[in-house]
């Protein structure tokens, strides 16, 4: 199998932006208190979640856990795939 200049880049840089993306995900929900996916919203008020602790945040952050949480389910295993991809390109 040919692969193509392309291709290698575009693997390259999904891969490298999907766990970029993580660890910012990580580190950032690690500063702020944990993430909205697991967080709650009670009575007009923004509660993140992490290891059995909430923590109160105001509705901008809250909303942004939750879009930056779902960014990663679609962004990590697109950066599996691309440097599967990769791996496999280089076997044939």
């Amino acid at each position: 199998m040919v692969r193509s200049w392309t291709l290698d880049r575009i693997c390259t840089a999904a891969t490298i932006f999907g766990f970029l993306n993580f660890i910012a995900f990580w580190l950032i929900a690690v500063t702020i208190g944990g993430d909205a996916i697991n967080g709650q919203m009670t009575d007009g008020r923004f509660y993140l979640y992490s290891h059995g602790v909430l923590t109160e945040v105001s509705e901008p952050v809250f909303r942004y856990s939750y879009v930056h949480a779902i960014s990663v389910w679609i962004t990590l295993p697109a950066a599996v795939l691309a440097a599967l991809i990769q791996r496999w390109g280089r076997r044939a």
